[in-house]
């Protein structure tokens, strides 16, 4: 249900969304549409073989380019033990409004985006 609003209120933003049931999933999108996608929302307890973390690190290693946002309704240690609290990190905690993700999504993808030289 949380993935369902989470689309809802991304793609009303004008974002285009790609929605995976789990890490399998999640994974052969990445494959069919890498070269869009600037960013990827990930539970850290997502079903699959694969935790939203171990996810995450196998897809940046592949794309390096991709930012990946973590949630998480975990309490803060476990939370400080996974590293999601550390800098650098986005991460986004559950649960959050539509203005949060937002505002988190935004944040994300301009890590991800290069500066532009002037000259």
């Amino acid at each position: 249900m949380v993935r369902r609003i989470a689309t809802e209120i991304l793609e009303w933003e004008g974002w285009t969304v790609y929605e995976a049931r789990d890490s399998v999933e999640a994974l052969a999108q990445m494959e069919k549409v890498h070269p869009k996608i600037l960013m990827m929302l990930t539970d850290v307890l997502m079903p699959g073989p694969m935790d939203g973390i171990e996810l995450g690190l196998r897809l940046q290693a592949s794309y390096p380019n991709l930012q990946v946002l973590y949630t998480s309704a975990l309490a803060r240690p476990a939370l400080e033990r996974r590293g999601l609290l550390n800098e650098g990190v986005n991460f986004i905690a559950k649960p959050f409004d539509a203005q949060q993700l937002t505002q988190a999504v935004r944040k994300a993808v301009a890590r991800g985006v290069p500066p532009v030289k002037v000259c």
